[in-house]
């Protein structure tokens, strides 16, 4: 094959061709031209003015006349040079050198010796040692400017491929009739770049048993629009090849047999493999029928009825792993998946659903039970009426009249045997129960509970610790003490825990007082962090966050309690038969006329003293921000009013008198305080007695 080459950059200078005229060698990156005296040479794509030599960079400039130009070697360099970097080409411009940075490709001739240079990392001249190169030519123009490219692809000898790389395309105009592409090589590759187009030609292809086509990651496209592929074309090793294709056809074959062609026209056939020659095609079956394996079948499998040869089941019972009887029980999988159901001996066993291993595994005459889990209800064998839902729920109940609801993850009820009437719905709720009638709902509900019978827990771990009886806790850890042995109590409210062993408490209301009730009984706290002196009993505190603070208190409201409006006044029992150790009272003027009556207003409890200022003022309180730190005050009227006496005052008039007024007191934290209905006794007295010093006078 020859390449003729025409009209190459005859623009370019003459004096850079002409000092090209000795480069004979191509490398990588060069261009073939021909210059002023009609020879060809080889032109770098970055070709640049030629230099004057290659000097280190050391040293002084060996001359500075305007044009000069030179590569420079060396990391130092003489101050003359005016500053370059390392591998620059330096130019003198009449009043200092200039440099361009040198990058990969870059070529230059120098004009002393016809020496050319190129840089790869560095500079390196081009010599007869740099010929040894295998090449790519590639169009990198077109037009009347049209060059090209040799390009080095590697290392070898003279007789080394020649491959056509297309820029864009490569157009080769033979001078005869044919392009013939040779190869000594078995393992020669020839390769398109954007694809072949083979235009009114005729494209041959020796295909030895090496060699041959070889199309990867594209497409192979044959316009048969004015043309044939005659002959068979062979496929697979040593495959003899078909030339026809049946009309709804496939092709077939199985290596070193004949490509077959087998008809897929009708509706349902199936080509199916026989494990030995080629594929075979299975009709269709019957209406109804169902593609079942059948080892014995020279393909593996064969169409059969539904009912029995293979097919399945029609009806549940015909299942392996399902049981029904005739009294409406069904049991599935309770013998474990794919075997025959397991059960007792169904005697007159009626209505109940297994389903599971090992679920109601042990029936005998019970009815109406549901066991869904395994081994859910194993131990049943008569007991009645039992819903047992979760992996172990209801393991253990066996006998007795049943009536028993245990759902559950996990051995939700798990201890209850012959006990009746119970509902344990949750993970571990009621899971010690051996008692009856029982309600626990919830994760850990009742957990404890043994022997103690009707009791009612709801919610999360409510009643967690109960082992009493007849005990009712409802909500987010309601009563859920470790250990809460007492009985008739009842907690409903979120995190409402104080209960441990004290009975017939009431406490109502979100959340536990610092001060709740624990060994205590009979007392009722309603409100929210509300609750009663822990080991005292009959108290009443109803409100928001307050406390009694002794046996047989009542405490209504806290402090910002301003106005109490009832409809009729207090009646208070003072029948003598509940009275012991009467006496005149010694109360009278004189007690009346040392106690001061003065006017005042109420401070906001929130400014109260420490020793005296109310729970729900303090971390952990109502009225307290944990996060700031901080006292949230709440409304309070702080600007009414108010006539009264103050009690410390009352107290010395007490003292000083040697008498003792019942209408006064002071709690466990030392605040006082005066019963003003009491006064009216003394009142009482003080009138009387002035009405016998009135007479008196009057009787003088």
């Amino acid at each position: 094959m020859s390449i003729t080459i025409k009209n190459l950059h005859k623009d370019l200078p003459e004096d850079q061709l002409h000092e090209a005229k000795g480069f004979t060698t191509a490398s990588n990156n060069t261009y073939l031209k021909k210059n002023h005296e009609g020879s060809s040479e080889w032109l770098s794509e970055y070709w640049l003015q030629p230099v004057k030599g290659v000097v280190s960079g050391s040293s002084a400039p060996p001359s500075e006349s305007s044009g000069d130009r030179y590569i420079l070697t060396g990391s130092s360099f003489h101050s003359d040079w005016d500053s370059p970097s390392q591998h620059e080409i330096v130019e003198f411009n009449g009043t200092s050198w200039v440099g361009q940075a040198a990058v990969d490709g870059m070529r230059v001739v120098t004009l002393d010796g016809d020496s050319v240079y190129y840089f790869n990392t560095a500079w390196n001249q081009v010599t007869d040692a740099n010929t040894d190169t295998t090449y790519a030519i590639s169009a990198v123009d077109s037009g009347d400017d049209a060059i090209i490219r040799l390009t080095a692809g590697g290392s070898g000898s003279g007789t080394d491929d020649v491959t056509l790389v297309a820029g864009s395309n490569i157009t080769i105009t033979p001078s005869g009739d044919n392009i013939t592409i040779a190869a000594a090589d078995a393992d020669t590759t020839y390769s398109a770049g954007d694809g072949l187009d083979l235009s009114t030609t005729t494209f041959s292809i020796d295909a030895k048993a090496n060699g041959g086509l070889v199309i990867e990651s594209t497409e192979l496209a044959v316009d048969l629009g004015a043309s044939s592929i005659t002959g068979t074309l062979a496929v697979g090793d040593g495959g003899t090849g078909a030339t026809t294709l049946t009309a709804n056809g496939v092709l077939i074959g199985n290596g070193t047999s004949a490509i077959t062609s087998v008809d897929m026209s009708t509706k349902g056939h199936i080509l199916i493999g026989d494990g030995s020659g080629n594929p075979q095609m299975l009709a269709i079956g019957s209406d109804d029928q169902v593609l079942t394996a059948d080892s014995s079948e020279a393909t593996g499998v064969k169409w059969a009825d539904a009912s029995g040869g293979g097919g399945g089941a029609t009806t549940m019972n015909g299942l392996t792993d399902i049981t029904t009887t005739s009294d409406q029980s069904i049991f599935i999988m309770t013998g474990g998946h794919g075997n025959a159901p397991v059960t007792g001996t169904l005697s007159t066993a009626a209505d109940n659903i297994a389903i599971g291993n090992n679920a109601l595994d042990a029936i005998t005459s019970a009815d109406y039970n549901i066991a869904i889990g395994l081994d859910a209800g194993t131990a049943l064998t008569t007991s009645a009426m039992n819903v047992m839902i979760g992996r172990g729920a209801g393991a253990k109940v066996s006998t007795g009249t049943g009536r028993n609801v245990l759902i559950g993850g996990y051995d939700a009820g798990g201890e209850i045997t012959t006990e009746t009437d119970n509902v344990c719905i949750g993970y571990e709720a009621g899971a010690a129960l051996t008692s009856s009638n029982n309600v626990a709902i919830g994760y850990g509900a009742g957990k404890a509970n043994s022997t103690a019978g009707c009791n009612t827990f709801v919610g999360n771990n409510a009643g967690v610790g109960a082992t009493g009886q007849q005990n009712v806790a409802i909500g987010y850890l309601a009563a859920n003490s470790a250990s809460f042995s007492g009985n008739f109590n009842i907690a409903i409210g979120s995190q409402r825990q104080d209960f441990t062993s004290g009975t017939g408490n009431v406490e109502i209301g979100q959340g536990h007082s610092t001060t709740g009730t624990t060994t205590g009984s009979y007392n009722v706290a309603i409100g929210y962090l509300t609750g009663v002196s822990a080991a005292d009993s009959n108290q009443i505190a109803i409100g928001n966050d307050i406390d009694t603070d002794g046996a047989n208190k009542i405490r209504l409201g806290n402090a910002s309690i301003a106005t109490c409006n009832i409809q009729t006044d207090w009646t208070i029992d003072s029948d003598e038969r509940i009275k012991d150790n009467i006496q005149d009272s010694a109360l009278g003027l004189d007690f009346i006329n040392a106690l001061r009556p003065v006017t005042f207003t109420k401070k906001h409890p929130a400014d109260w003293d420490e020793a005296i200022l109310e729970k729900r003022y303090k971390s952990g309180g109502s009225q307290y921000d944990d996060d700031a730190d901080e006292i949230i005050r709440d409304e309070f009227d702080s600007t009414s009013v108010i006539d009264g006496l103050i009690a410390q005052e009352v107290k010395s008039a007490m003292d000083n008198l040697g008498v003792n007024f019942s209408g006064w007191s002071a709690d466990k934290k030392g605040k006082q305080g005066v019963q003003y209905a009491a006064l009216v006794v003394p009142l009482i007295k003080a009138v009387q007695e002035l009405s016998s010093k009135v007479e008196a006078l009057e009787n003088a």
